[in-house]
């Protein structure tokens, strides 16, 4: 009897050692879980920042999945900071998702650079002789707005994209906001024109979006005096400057392209303006791509424009009419 009772004893100590041993393991992996629970929180915590005065989202330098919402004052900052930056700075600015983010809204870019019209290197390779190129400026008698020209190759240019929203005999030309309306226009062959994005601040910076029947209207899409350039006149820019690739260098603004900004010698000043689409009505290619109508047309369907990539490539683009792109004229 004895021998019995102290082998049951032993086996409910033995029983009683494994309860406690799973009764630890488990608790053991509860705090782990909460560890590792507690690692992501504050994990997340840190990534994110937030300032109420601004809702608008860029993504956060070296984080993939995390957010900022950055301030007027934030946006200031980092314009002074990369105009400060040198060459090397500035290509390693260009890399920051906040930077390229900013660009693309237009509302960071690099300052203008000052043109010394009297000076000419010819041991610079692709050099524009500034000295051929005369800047002036005139008055839209249409809306008062000024805008600046310039003289290349005995041609004579605006210096910005066309603003307006008036045809020449004072009609107004609609404004298509809806992804619906710019369809139907390109449908009937309705002019019409829009902001990218419907944004009028983007509009101060690259103009107006117009379509190829705008362009086209008998009731005069340019200024007095002006008229929006042919294909030919397009492409005798291009031999001042030798062949394509150096013109769109030359041609590019300085600021705002997102890739690579161009020389802008030329005083052209050439921006990424984007278009507008003509099937399902969005737009496309901000600081990225710069697309101009010609006054050519090409078939009932469709017109030529000249384009310039952030990359310098291509330059006649084939476009249907119902597109929104921008438009520059030339002195009768």
């Amino acid at each position: 009897m004895i021998k019995v009772t102290t082998d049951n004893t032993e086996k409910k100590n033995s029983e009683g050692k494994q309860n406690n041993n799973k009764k630890s393991n488990e608790g053991l992996i509860t705090i782990i879980i909460l560890i590792f629970l507690f690692i992501i929180g504050v994990f997340i915590a840190l990534s994110f920042h937030y300032i109420p005065s601004r809702q608008m989202f860029f993504p956060k330098n070296n984080l993939t999945f995390s957010y900022t919402i950055i301030t007027e004052e934030d946006i200031t900052r980092l314009c002074k900071r990369y105009n400060d930056a040198s060459i090397f700075e500035k290509e390693a600015m260009n890399n920051e998702p906040i930077i390229r983010k900013l660009m693309e809204q237009g509302l960071i870019y690099e300052n203008e650079k000052v043109i010394d019209n009297n000076y000419y290197d010819e041991s610079i390779e692709n050099t524009v002789q500034t000295k051929e190129i005369e800047t002036g400026s005139f008055i839209d008698s249409r809306d008062g707005k000024t805008y600046k020209t310039i003289c290349i190759n005995e041609q004579i240019w605006m210096a910005e994209n066309l603003n307006t929203d008036k045809f020449l005999n004072g009609d107004s030309i609609p404004e298509v906001k809806t992804y619906e309306n710019w369809l139907e226009a390109s449908k009937t062959g309705a002019p019409a024109w829009c902001y990218y994005e419907n944004s009028p601040r983007k509009g101060e910076i690259y103009g107006k979006l117009y379509n190829w029947f705008a362009v086209n209207d008998p009731r005069g899409l340019a200024p007095n005096g002006w008229h929006v350039a042919s294909t030919n006149e397009w492409d005798y820019l291009i031999t001042f400057f030798g062949n394509y690739e150096i013109a769109a260098k030359n041609l590019k603004s300085n600021k705002l392209w997102a890739r690579e900004c161009g020389t802008n010698e030329s005083g052209f000043s050439a921006l990424p303006g984007g278009d507008r689409d003509d099937y399902k009505g969005y737009c496309d290619g901000l600081s990225y791509e710069g697309y101009w109508w010609s006054s050519s047309e090409k078939n009932k369907d469709s017109a030529i424009s000249r384009m310039i990539l952030s990359n310098n490539e291509k330059w006649e683009w084939i476009a249907g009419k119902g597109r929104g792109q921008s438009v520059r004229c030339i002195k009768d």
